[in-house]
């Protein structure tokens, strides 16, 4: 199935990550050591203001989400495996691709990742009704098996 990305956070744009060009790698490298030190804290700066929102909301599933782009205050990630994306504020705040506010459990699920309690539900729900079978296969053989003895007999 393939999704039309379209709203305001499925753009298309150009990708964030260039290699670095020699005149910007000049600068650096001419750079005094304060220079350096504000360059890198910058950058560092950046990285946390990309991932907090995803840290913050999703801490266990964050490493399975790459930064992509932001839009105002609002930070893009793309599930690496599935391909899904999930936009979220600084206050942890989740959005659909028409930028509109809702809740944490309605944008996993449009991202294709089932809330964590959804799965227990789902695995709880499996081993009632696999509990549920075996009991009802057994108590069938169970009954052939009286059956047939007390035909034999």
């Amino acid at each position: 199935m393939t999704r039309v990305r379209a709203g305001p956070y499925h753009q298309e744009c150009e990708e964030f990550e260039q290699p670095m060009t020699t005149e910007c790698f000049q600068t650096v490298l001419a750079a005094s050591d304060e220079e350096r030190r504000d360059l890198f804290a910058g950058a560092a700066d950046i990285e946390h203001r990309h991932n907090a929102p995803i840290q913050k909301a999703l801490p266990n599933e964050a490493s399975d989400y790459e930064w992509k782009r932001e839009t105002g205050e609002v930070q893009s990630y793309q599930h690496t495996h599935a391909g899904s994306w999930l936009h979220i504020d600084p206050q942890g705040q989740f959005y659909d691709r028409q930028a509109k506010p809702i809740i944490r459990e309605t944008a996993l699920e449009q991202a294709g990742q089932a809330p964590a309690h959804s799965r227990a539900t789902t695995h709880k729900r499996s081993l009632s009704v696999a509990t549920t079978i075996t009991t009802r296969v057994s108590a069938s053989s169970l009954d052939k098996v009286l059956s047939n003895c007390t035909s034999a007999s």
